[in-house]
């Protein structure tokens, strides 16, 4: 049995473009509300699921930055978040490529991603209605599998959902 966390990343400041100042869509930062939701979340989550083996994030700065508050609720380094530049923007099918390459030794894996193709992912695995992946929200779903390679055809069974 696997056990599969997928988060979005926490509400990120807006890009912004002028004359002196351009922020690009990769480099945007999380914004107050957004720390607060990635606090409170890690908080939420940890005391569910409990142990968390590997944090997968995205390389923009705001899921790296949403991972790191998890990695502090789990006491795990910052440093040991994986992070996947295939994840940024990408479609649903790059989180099973992704989530493929894991090692069977661990068990539980968090995920932090983007929209669209974060809800399109969860939507993808079809045990819960979800329209869109809210900012922060987290779907957990329990795999009937040994081998992180097999989930996309094993039996998934809806662990939980929350949202800031």
């Amino acid at each position: 049995m696997k056990e599969l966390i997928i988060i979005r990343h926490a509400k990120s400041k807006d890009a912004m473009y002028g004359a002196s100042t351009i922020m690009s869509d990769f480099a945007r930062e999380l914004h107050e509300r957004g720390v607060q939701q990635a606090e409170e979340m890690a908080k939420k989550v940890v005391n569910k699921a409990g142990k968390i083996s590997l944090l997968i994030a995205s390389s923009a700065i705001r899921t790296v930055s949403t991972a790191k508050y998890f990695a502090q609720e789990l006491h795990i380094k910052p440093s040991l978040i994986q992070q996947e530049p295939l994840l940024y923007n990408c479609d649903y099918e790059t989180y099973y490529s992704v989530l493929a390459d894991v090692a069977d030794t661990i068990d539980t894996v968090a995920i932090f991603g983007h929209n669209p193709g974060i809800t399109h992912f969860i939507q993808s695995l079809d045990v819960a209605k979800i329209a869109a992946m809210p900012t922060c929200g987290v779907f957990a779903v329990k795999l009937h599998t040994n081998h992180w390679k097999e989930m996309g055809e094993c039996k998934k069974d809806f662990w939980f959902f929350m949202e800031p």
